[in-house]
Parts: structure tokens; C-alpha cells; sequence
């Protein structure tokens, strides 16, 4: 079950542009100008990280492969995955 459904559609998960557009106008109500669908995709992988889930696990969540998914997780969480050691730092 998808997080955002279609506003059309029900069965259907959004899209990510849809997804992208909603968030921005919401930050832009807000005065976020910082703020895109990609916020989503990083807090929700800091997150996971953050209580204990692991890589393959965010992976899957995130539709990531490889090592693109250390690009979402920001500082905060990354000891908790050994993050630099499994960059080789």
C-alpha cells in the first residue's frame, strides 16, 4: 500500500512529481523554500537509520541500490549504521 494514493485513483500511488509539487506548495505556505519531496525521501532514510533499521531494509524502503542510499542519510543517524567504516573511512 503505497503512502500517497491517487487523488484519482485510490489503487494507484501517486507520483513522485505529484508528491514533489504537494510538498513544495505546502513548504511555500510555510515559508520552507527549503523544503522539496526529496526531504521526504531523506528524513524517512535518517529516520530508519536512526531506530536501527537496516541497510537492506532502507534500501528496499527507499528504492535504492547499492551505495546511493548513504547519499540520504544524513550525519545524524549514520553512526548508528557504521556508515564511514563501510565507506572505507
Amino acid at each position: 500500500l503505497p503512502l500517497f494514493i491517487s487523488l484519482t485513483d485510490a489503487s494507484k500511488a501517486m507520483s513522485s512529481g505529484a508528491v514533489n509539487s504537494l510538498v513544495k506548495r505546502a513548504a511555500r505556505t510555510l515559508n520552507l523554500s527549503h523544503v522539496s519531496g526529496q526531504s521526504l525521501r531523506i528524513g524517512g532514510a535518517t529516520a530508519a537509520a536512526a531506530a536501527g533499521l537496516g541497510l537492506e531494509i532502507i534500501r528496499s524502503i527507499g528504492g535504492w541500490f547499492g551505495d546511493s542510499v548513504f547519499r540520504y542519510i544524513r550525519a545524524a543517524a549514520a553512526p548508528a549504521l557504521n556508515v564511514s567504516h563501510k565507506m572505507g573511512f
